[in-house]
């Protein structure tokens, strides 16, 4: 039997396509690492802005409620006032004067572009007083809000509730379209530090996390979840904590509103 030998000069063109198709694959593969690499990175970055974007805008929204009860408690026609109306000898034209200054001046502490939606002062003399939303007096403890505890134990300094509807804060709510809402108390005190009251400020829910939702609405490919310093799920409402840990696509916010920093 005769063998065909394969001459070195008719191998050498299949060794040059072999040696081309690896250096081209070398070169297609280095190219896609680097891409996906850089993409990856580049997703990244794009997703901490985002989440730096919203932080800022909800640090912001914090404050701005923080400083409204701020007004509220160094108002000189708030605290002075409610403390008047515990006073036994006042006449029903004296205690509704003195309602109607405390309106006036939590309407001026919201202001004309109602960028808040309520304030409730609170008493330890068990009268609370508030206007917004809902105008009111009522005889209310203080020690059964649920959030005082919580508040007392921060020297009250600012505390935040996580979402409720409005009956929550204001029974029975003024209201049938119970929406809910953000709070932020502070205590205020007496001459002798000893605790005499609180403030609380609301805050719509939407507009409490409006930039949280306009950059879902601008960026369908991400989700969002705010968590506070409990490790409770606030946003989205309709949202479970279980539905954030398996996205991989999300960057999870841990939002500061609870803080125990004084301001």
């Amino acid at each position: 039997m005769k063998y065909k030998v394969r001459t070195l000069q008719r191998a050498l063109p299949f060794y040059y396509f072999l040696v081309l198709f690896l250096t081209f694959a070398l070169l297609v593969s280095s190219f896609c690492v680097y891409y996906l690499k850089n993409l990856r990175a580049s997703e990244y970055t794009n997703l901490q802005n985002l989440s730096r974007t919203v932080t800022s805008n909800l640090s912001q929204e914090v404050e701005n409620l923080s400083t409204m009860s701020l007004n509220a408690i160094y108002s000189d026609s708030i605290i002075p006032k409610i403390r008047e109306l515990s006073m036994n000898n006042l006449s029903s034209q004296d205690i509704y004067l003195k309602q109607q200054e405390i309106y006036t001046s939590i309407f001026n502490v919201i202001g004309l572009q109602q960028n808040i939606a309520q304030v409730n002062v609170y008493s330890v003399d068990n009268i609370a007083v508030g206007s917004g939303l809902y105008t009111f007096q009522k005889n209310i403890s203080l020690e059964d809000k649920d959030w005082f505890q919580n508040t007392a134990s921060q020297n009250g300094y600012r505390y935040m509730t996580s979402p409720h509807p409005l009956s929550y804060y204001i029974s029975p709510a003024p209201f049938s379209n119970d929406l809910y809402y953000i709070s932020l108390v502070r205590l205020y005190y007496n001459n002798a530090h000893e605790i005499d009251g609180a403030v609380e400020i609301l805050q719509e829910y939407s507009s409490f996390f409006k930039e949280a939702t306009e950059t879902l609405l601008k960026n369908k490919n991400i989700g969002i979840y705010i968590l506070d310093q409990n490790q409770e799920l606030i946003f989205p409402r309709d949202a479970s904590i279980e539905d954030a840990l398996p996205c991989q696509n999300t960057y999870t916010l841990l939002d500061q509103a609870r803080t125990r920093n004084p301001i």
